[in-house]
């Protein structure tokens, strides 16, 4: 089963190019968390920026980095980068002692947020290292 990397890789490069034509050029990051199938959200841009980043490490063609980009820059909106007000009823809940700032909401129009794209610091400070941009790095940070 696994003598075959060659398989592998055109099945990984077939589903690039459908999320390549369907995600990136659509701009249609939706659907990939298991309670909410099709519906607009931020880890639909983060699955896009795993599976962009692994198809750029095995080609190194700018088509992928384009796409990696592209996601990732999808994905950060979702972040909230500034504090505000948030007014909770309950006395032990996170926002009653901390800031949203670094938080971002799940879906588009729901009422969940959580701090999911911290871990994606990883893949924001290698797109630091491959394009030399400041700003994933700081990102990251």
């Amino acid at each position: 089963m696994y003598d075959r990397p060659e398989a592998y890789r055109q099945s990984a490069l077939r589903a690039g190019e459908w999320a390549h034509q369907n995600t990136f050029r659509l701009m249609e990051y939706r659907g990939s968390t298991c309670d909410n199938t099709d519906i607009t959200d931020n880890e639909s841009g983060i699955y896009a920026i795993f599976g962009f980043l692994a198809l750029y490490d095995l080609t190194g063609e700018q088509r992928w980095l384009d796409a990696l980009i592209g996601a990732a820059d999808y994905a950060e909106t979702w972040t909230y980068c500034w504090s505000f007000p948030v007014e909770c009823p309950w006395p032990n809940h996170p926002f009653t002692k901390n800031p949203i700032s670094g938080q971002s909401p799940v879906t588009l129009g729901g009422g969940g947020g959580d701090m999911y794209m911290a871990a994606c610091a990883y893949v924001y400070y290698r797109l630091y290292v491959i394009t030399g941009d400041r700003h994933y790095r700081d990102y990251a940070a």
